[in-house]
C-alpha cells in the first residue's frame, strides 16, 4: 500500500465526508499517522496497513472536530451534535489505538515479540555436588560448559 491507494481506501470509508476534505488534508493526516505510528509507507504489512488508515481517518475526523468547534455556540443545535458526534469519534479512535498498542506493543517497536522482552544471563557460576567452584579451568578460563569440567 503506498499513499495514494491509502487515501483512497480512506476516501471509501469516510464517504458522505469526503466533500469536506481537500486534497492536502488528506496528505496532511496520512503525515500525522505515520508520524504517530513511527511507519513508513509503502507496507505490505497487513497489521500496519490498518492502523495507518485507522489512524489517518482518526486525523481526519479530528480537523472536522476542531473546524466545528468555532461554530459550536451557535443557535442550531444541528451544529452541537456535529461537534459532539465527531469528538466522540476521535475518542473511539484513540482508545481502540490505545488498546492496541498495549495487546500488540511489539508491531509499534518495530521488533518480533520475542525481542520485545528481556534476556536472562544467569551469573555463569558453576558449582559440583560438595559445593566446590568448577567454574574455572586449570587454565583459569570460565568453562562454558560447566558439565565438561570433569
Amino acid at each position: 500500500m503506498d499513499q495514494a491507494s491509502l487515501i483512497t481506501q480512506v476516501q471509501i470509508r469516510v464517504k458522505d465526508l469526503v466533500s469536506q476534505f481537500e486534497t492536502e488534508d488528506y496528505t496532511e493526516a496520512v503525515a500525522d499517522a505515520l508520524e504517530e505510528t513511527g511507519w513508513a509507507l509503502p507496507t505490505t504489512d497487513s497489521f500496519k496497513m490498518k492502523w495507518i488508515r485507522e489512524r489517518t481517518i482518526r486525523h481526519l475526523l479530528n480537523m472536522l472536530y476542531l473546524g466545528s468547534s468555532s461554530k459550536f455556540k451557535v443557535d442550531q443545535i444541528n451544529l452541537q451534535q456535529k461537534f459532539d458526534h465527531y469528538g466522540e469519534l476521535v475518542k473511539r479512535f484513540d482508545t481502540a489505538f490505545e488498546k492496541i498498542q498495549d495487546e500488540e506493543p511489539h508491531q509499534f517497536a518495530n521488533v518480533s515479540a520475542t525481542q520485545i522482552f528481556g534476556h536472562q544471563l544467569n551469573a555463569g557460576f558453576s558449582s559440583d555436588a560438595l559445593g566446590y567452584d568448577t567454574t574455572y579451568g586449570d587454565d583459569n578460563l570460565v568453562i562454558v560448559t560447566p558439565g565438561d569440567a570433569e
